[in-house]
């Protein structure tokens, strides 16, 4: 993955989580949320999302190097989709 990807990821999963938008937020998301390297962070988004999965249904399938990118990955496709209202 690319530093422009992960940080696109991360704004995503900030996005869901409700942290603001503005241009002012650009530090926030480049340093402050790093989903992909702080398992507390990434757990938060997880949690977030289990409460909306009331179904078990499975909703993303991802494949990656590890099981930490994947949840990252899969977190972060899931928020994208729940930012577009797709869900």
């Amino acid at each position: 993955m690319t530093q422009q990807e992960i940080q696109e990821r991360n704004k995503q999963i900030a996005l869901m989580l409700g942290y603001k938008t503005t241009w002012l937020d650009k530090l926030f998301y480049t340093w402050k949320c790093r989903f992909l390297y702080d398992w507390n962070l990434l757990m938060e988004a997880v949690e977030f999302i289990e409460k909306l999965n009331k179904t078990d249904k499975e909703i993303v399938w991802t494949k990656a190097a590890t099981k930490k990118e994947a949840v990252f990955i899969a977190v972060s496709d899931f928020a994208k989709l729940y930012n577009n209202k797709e869900l």
